[in-house]
């Protein structure tokens, strides 16, 4: 069952719309704050710290405006990946994770700001990292709130039952080899830039270095696993990433058969990369999911497992590995 257009798109654009107003209105109030607080304020203001001391200053009207900037790029990111084919699941997180990143980046602002009012020198500023809490709490509160009122949209039924297991025509001894590369989306690279952000905002503005290394660190991760090489031919099917790592390799005395099934990432694995199915239709598979859409499903024998790559023009690679199982 496809979803019917007229129960899907209405609730996703309100919900659009819901966040985008949420993160411009968070991002207002903390510049219509801190211009209420401009009198009481150094001029410029201390935005950056090292251990505890200022080190960094930037004018008082663009911390005034900063706020806001932040809130208006909360609402267009989470507009951004909103208008994209997500299903409601995935709309939760991401309205949750984008309305909270703009709550606790205003209110980190807010108190750093606010510690300064009354100095006549923004160089004797300080800062605690537990100023750090009431952003979490905030960020935390407001993205809970804005995922409840994420609206019902009808989708497309899960997956269910065996997938087809068609046969490629091949001749005795046919040699042959078929690959192709499977990528993400643009929508799964912004998922990790959203979550890197935050990272980076904290580390720069309490000069805690390892945060920058930690965002590093994801974004590393997210370049290896952008895409991944699917090779076939008469030994077996290799999986590998762009960098050679990570690797799975089936050989084909190892295969019972292959199916073609269609994915639904978010639903069927709960994300994007490297996964393993708990529950569902795909339960006991593991393999790389980057993207939603038709995937490979290798069968081994004897309970040996199943192997699951989303791959452009599965039908053929897995009409190919069946006619070489069914020829032995």
């Amino acid at each position: 069952m496809s979803a019917d257009p007229t129960t899907t798109t209405m609730p996703r654009l309100r919900l659009i719309i819901q966040l985008a107003l949420t993160c411009v209105v968070i991002g207002a109030i903390g510049s219509v704050v801190i211009a209420q607080w401009r009198d009481s304020l150094p001029d410029p203001v201390a935005t950056h710290f090292g251990t505890s001391e200022a080190d960094g200053f930037t004018s008082l009207p663009w911390v005034i405006a900063q706020p806001f900037i932040v809130g208006a790029v909360c609402a267009a990111v989470g507009a951004a990946l909103l208008m994209t084919a997500v299903p409601r699941s995935l709309a939760q997180w991401v309205t949750g994770g984008i309305a909270g990143l703009a709550a606790g980046i205003v209110v980190l602002v807010l108190t750093m700001v606010g510690r300064q009012r009354g100095l006549a020198d923004a160089a004797l500023a300080t800062f605690s990292p537990w100023s750090i809490v009431p952003a979490i709490v905030a960020g935390v509160v407001v993205g809970a709130l804005l995922t409840r009122l994420v609206p019902q949209w009808s989708e497309p039924d899960s997956p269910s039952g065996d997938g087809e297991r068609p046969v490629a025509p091949l001749r005795d001894g046919e040699r042959f080899v078929w690959t192709r590369r499977a990528s993400s989306t643009l929508a799964t690279a912004a998922l990790i830039a959203v979550s890197a952000v935050p990272l980076c905002v904290v580390g720069w503005v309490t000069g805690m270095r390892l945060l920058f290394v930690v965002a590093l660190i994801l974004v590393l991760i997210g370049a290896v696993m952008w895409s991944v090489r699917v090779t076939v031919n008469r030994q077996g099917v290799t999986i590998r990433s762009g960098l050679g790592w990570p690797k799975i390799t089936v050989a084909m005395d190892e295969i019972d058969h292959a199916e073609v099934v269609e994915v639904n990432a978010l639903r069927d694995y709960g994300g994007y990369g490297y996964r393993v199915g708990v529950t569902g239709p795909r339960k006991g598979t593991k393999g790389f999911v980057l993207r939603s859409g038709s995937a490979l499903l290798l069968i081994k024998r004897d309970g040996g497992g199943v192997v699951v790559v989303v791959v452009d023009d599965a039908a053929t690679a897995a009409g190919l590995v069946n006619a070489v199982c069914a020829a032995r």
